[in-house]
């Protein structure tokens, strides 16, 4: 498909080429020609006389001769192909400003060249004979093919030419190369002289021959073929590159599955990418593990450790000590806790949701706050009755990890605004503490990310709260952002209304 179509293109370049040039050859060959006919139209009375002087000439020359008179008459010869005859030409050619001559011919035949040197010899007998030479001479000038007037003795022509020339007829010698026609001459009698009109030598227009043509297709696909393997060796190194890359991901898991054989580089590329997820998936399940197993492994210790702590309060050891200890403990084992939450939030890919009225659920847990934090006033603003599809305990230890982390940075208010239109719930918690600073807004969602000592000096955790909260949002299909605030945190969660699957 590709060859048949670059031989196609190259083909009609060639032809494209070969008719420009052709057009060009005319122009060439039928500018004296032209010339003349103009000359014999300007030299007519009126319209009936040039129209019987056109018939003739083009009777002459075996062509269409025609005077129009369009809005644009062009300032030199115009040639251009007829759409609806093939091979056939239209010649246009200005004679004054308002009209033009219109020439239709398949080509340079031997009827054109005879018609014009017999134009040509007509319009010279017009002056008298002391005159002729200024007048051909200027004749001459308008022709792109030699013209001259010759003595038949310093010409080559036999016998039969020579008596052909006496009774007034022309002669046309061709001369041939390889059996082709390259050129030719035309001879005319000059009058009652001894002397002849040559026209020429006039050379035949050659195409470009096939061998060039098929020089020009063989190049053209020789470009093609080092463009493509170029293209395709820069694919080739690329794809290497990303193999490399994919190799560097844990290689030694490579060895466990032995790439099959005669495999291209994309289907080598489409293995190894194969394996690179194995082999995530399988890293992915070893850190939920470890995680799971360290978590669940601590807790041990820590609860044999508080109740030593117990032990050694009761036999009058340090109080003071004693507390700072389990304080220390119950920060591990809250920690461990976040550590096991954030996991399993994490692993799980679809929760089971339940439609939901907000306003009481929400305003339940907001004053349960109040108990946990008794300096900080919580206030619930409810602009609108609210129902949203929500997984209960998910979204309870969303809403708590929010509203702790409000009042633990709360100067003395923490207010929960509940809205909600068609297709969206929109839930604000905002604090009057000191906010959070511009390097920290980026990653206050990140997993184990403390922020600067503006807002946490007198506030402990191990980032792992915000972390979950962005965890449940994302659960349940919406968006959680940090508004742009001039005092204190806004925090803002969107829910879709419904559940997925559900219909409205």
């Amino acid at each position: 498909m590709a060859i048949s179509l670059v031989l196609l293109l190259t083909y009609f370049v060639f032809s494209e080429i070969n008719h420009h040039r052709y057009q060009q050859h005319l122009a060439e060959q039928l500018s004296g020609t032209l010339y003349l006919i103009k000359q014999g139209i300007e030299r007519q009375k009126d319209t009936a006389d040039r129209e019987r002087w056109l018939e003739l000439v083009a009777s002459l020359m075996n062509v269409s001769l025609s005077v129009s008179s369009p809005s644009k008459v062009p300032n030199q010869i115009n040639i251009s192909l007829q759409q609806n005859e093939q091979n056939r030409y239209r010649v246009s050619y200005p004679i004054n400003a308002q009209q033009q001559l219109d020439l239709t011919l398949n080509g340079v035949s031997e009827h054109l060249v005879t018609g014009t040197a017999f134009l040509l010899l007509n319009e010279l007998g017009l002056y008298p004979a002391q005159q002729r030479q200024m007048i051909f001479q200027s004749i001459s000038s308008e022709f792109n093919y030699p013209i001259h007037r010759v003595s038949s003795d310093s010409q080559v022509l036999d016998s039969e030419q020579l008596e052909r020339l006496t009774r007034g007829e022309m002669v046309i010698i061709w001369q041939t190369e390889f059996d082709s026609s390259l050129s030719f001459d035309v001879f005319a009698p000059w009058g009652n002289s001894q002397d002849l009109l040559k026209l020429g030598t006039i050379n035949v227009f050659e195409q470009y021959p096939t061998w060039l043509l098929v020089s020009g297709f063989a190049a053209v696909l020789v470009a093609l073929a080092l463009l493509i393997l170029l293209i395709l060796r820069l694919i080739v190194n690329r794809l290497t590159y990303i193999q490399h890359k994919v190799d560097a991901i844990e290689p030694e898991l490579i060895e466990a599955t032995k790439m099959p054989e005669h495999l291209d580089v994309i289907n080598q590329l489409t293995w190894k990418i194969d394996q690179m997820a194995l082999r995530i998936k399988r890293l992915i399940a070893q850190k939920h593990q470890m995680f799971r197993a360290v978590s669940h492994d601590l807790r041990t210790p820590l609860s044999k450790a508080q109740f030593r702590l117990e032990a050694l309060s009761q036999i009058g050891v340090d109080n003071t000590l004693v507390e700072q200890t389990k304080a220390d403990m119950n920060q591990l084992n809250l920690l461990i806790g976040d550590l096991l939450s954030y996991e399993k939030i994490s692993e799980s890919e679809r929760i089971t949701k339940e439609t939901l009225e907000l306003n009481h659920f929400i305003m339940t847990i907001v004053d349960g706050m109040t108990i946990v934090f008794p300096k900080v006033k919580f206030s619930f603003e409810a602009q609108n009755f609210c129902v949203a599809a929500i997984n209960k305990q998910l979204f309870t230890r969303m809403l708590e990890n929010l509203l702790n982390n409000a009042a633990r940075f709360a100067e003395s208010s923490v207010v929960v605004a509940l809205s909600s239109n068609d297709t969206t719930t929109v839930l604000d918690i905002i604090d009057d503490g000191p906010g959070v600073d511009e390097k920290s807004k980026a990653h206050i969602f990140e997993p184990f990310y403390q922020q600067d000592q503006s807002r946490s000096a007198n506030c402990s955790g191990y980032g792992l709260g915000l972390a979950i909260v962005k965890q449940i949002v994302s659960q349940h299909a919406g968006e959680i952002e940090l508004m742009a605030t001039s005092q204190g945190a806004h925090f803002r969660i969107r829910l879709p209304n419904q559940a997925e699957g559900e219909e409205s």
